[in-house]
């Protein structure tokens, strides 16, 4: 009994010692007496163009709540140190119990996150039952085929990302042979080819959902040729970042596992950029800085493309034809390639800015600006099934 008090006593003062700790350290800040540093878990909230009231409190209250989180996960003593213990512990006992080739890591909103322990690279399962699959699916042949644009052609790429091949036993491979003999015959439809591990390591990153360099230029080709009918291009490449990184599935986890090289493509960009609904200096060029951050998404770091609408002018191409990009963040490499053989490219992306509260008349504005191509880029779980429910049909009018 005595040593069951004193186990109970001693669990007590520890939980109390920590709890103390973060009005203690909170006041030391104030005092001066040390500094916050962030090193392993920060998050930084990605603030909407303000058009109105709403947005202005949209970025108060998040930012607020962002800030917060911030500051509670970065004041907790040993915070980072036991859930990324704890995960690795997991990630062992997991090891055991499973496939090396599917072995659970954990969930994040409705995907489940999975190491590939064998050929080292973690990926994300999109949890829907087959019922719901078939209806999303269904929605978006159904929204592509009675989609308007107008005068312009319609194209669609996507990135077969890991759930679209057959290297996991949640493959949904099949869906692209039935998507493409839906679709109606005047819409082209391209999408990247992964039979084995070693072109999917090359073509992804193995610690982050999206493409490397290397996927993002056989992308291009294959978009290029669908376009314009061009013959495939080779590029270089050079090396971003001077150490190994960790991207969103690791952080997801906390775990550090399936480490990547950041290269990017070595190529100038020499097209005039404009922003409309942002200040100019809100535009941010490609470059990056090496973080201290153990999980830093330095795609998002390096690339610029989180605005709503971004307009690429060619000046070396006055008499080319206009095209409009709708896309995710896959595009952000390989936009600016694109814009090459275009006079202006016209870059939407419906999660930032006015898109939150606006819909766009695609015919309109093919109209209006004397566009002759529209290209949907969008990994291919978003285009097949809207993975991400960007709710495509609500956003167009």
């Amino acid at each position: 009994m005595k040593r069951n008090k004193r186990f109970v006593i001693t669990v007590a003062v520890i939980i109390l010692v920590c709890l103390m700790a973060i009005p203690a350290y909170f006041v030391m800040l104030k005092l001066g007496m040390t500094s916050i540093k962030i090193t392993d878990n920060y998050s930084a909230y990605s603030y909407k163009y303000e058009n109105n009231v709403f947005d202005v409190i949209d970025n108060k209250v998040y930012g607020l709540e962002n800030e917060m989180e911030n500051r509670v996960i970065n004041y907790f003593p040993l915070y980072f140190e036991a859930n990324s213990l704890y995960s690795s512990a997991k990630l062992k006992v997991n090891s055991l119990l499973s496939d090396k080739k599917a072995i659970y890591c954990g969930s994040n909103g409705n995907e489940k996150l999975f190491y590939n322990q064998e050929n080292d690279f973690m990926y994300a399962i999109t949890e829907y039952s087959d019922t719901e699959i078939e209806r999303r699916f269904n929605q978006q042949v159904e929204f592509f085929n009675s989609l308007d644009t107008g005068d312009a052609q319609l194209y669609l790429y996507y990135p077969t990302i890991v759930e679209l091949t057959d290297l996991t036993e949640y493959s949904k491979a099949s869906y692209i042979e039935r998507f493409e003999k839906q679709l109606n015959s005047d819409i082209t439809v391209g999408h990247m080819t992964v039979n084995d591990y070693d072109t999917y390591k090359k073509f992804f990153f193995s610690s982050d959902h999206h493409w490397s360099a290397y996927g993002a230029t056989d992308g291009y080709n294959t978009i290029m040729n669908m376009l314009l009918g061009k013959p495939e291009n080779t590029f270089s490449y050079k090396k971003a970042v001077n150490k190994k990184t960790y991207g969103s599935l690791a952080k997801d986890t906390m775990l550090q596992v399936g480490s990547d090289d950041f290269y990017v493509i070595d190529v100038d960009n020499n097209l005039e950029v404009e922003v409309p609904n942002y200040a100019e200096n809100w535009y941010k060029p490609l470059e990056v800085e090496e973080s201290d951050l153990r999980y830093y998404d330095y795609y998002i770091g390096y690339y610029n493309g989180q605005y709503d609408e971004v307009i690429l002018h060619n000046k070396e191409n006055e008499d080319g034809e206009n095209i409009m990009i709708i896309c995710d963040s896959f595009a952000w490499p390989i936009d600016y390639l694109i814009g090459q053989d275009f006079k202006d490219t016209y870059v939407i992306n419906f999660r930032y800015g006015r898109w939150h509260n606006e819909k766009i008349d695609i015919a309109e504005s093919v109209k209006a600006a004397n566009i002759s191509k529209v290209l949907f880029i969008y990994d291919g779980m978003s285009l097949l099934f809207d993975s991400n429910n960007y709710d495509f049909a609500a956003r167009i009018e």
